[in-house]
């Protein structure tokens, strides 16, 4: 994923962008083609992405790299119970989740939290809980 900075815009598109046209601006003047974003159905709005379970070209589903996790937490503790597990592992998968879909995304939050399926709000609270910058 790359993420253009404004350094690396052609000075007409700075312009635009100065002028509060930006890429709307660019698109009337032919300068960018509108954007047409990928047909997945796991960015679509109300439809389910696929199972996290599912083995994808031989790498480790999501699902069974946390059970390990777990189970090799669990196994550590060496008989002491477990205080706060659920949010422990929360926490631990979250936050990387919401970092890499922000980085993915180049910051845009709009964006993140459709592909994260919550609201922008939602995304901005989390993201000040687990002080992510973008």
């Amino acid at each position: 994923m790359v993420c253009y900075q404004e350094g690396a815009l052609s000075p007409e598109l700075v312009g635009l962008k100065n002028r509060g046209r930006g890429v709307t601006g660019a698109i009337e003047q032919g300068m960018l083609e509108p954007a047409t974003e990928p047909q997945s159905e796991r960015y679509d709005e109300g439809i389910q992405s696929e199972s996290l379970c599912v083995s994808n070209a031989g790498q480790q589903p999501i699902c069974e790299s946390v059970a390990m996790a777990v189970e090799r937490y669990l196994g550590d503790l060496d008989g002491t119970e477990p205080a706060g597990l659920y949010d422990l592992v929360l926490g631990e998968v979250e936050r990387p989740l919401l970092k890499t879909v922000m980085e993915h995304c180049c910051g845009n939050r709009s964006k993140a939290a459709r592909y994260l399926g919550m609201s922008r709000n939602t995304l901005q609270k989390k993201l000040e809980q687990y002080q992510i910058k973008n």
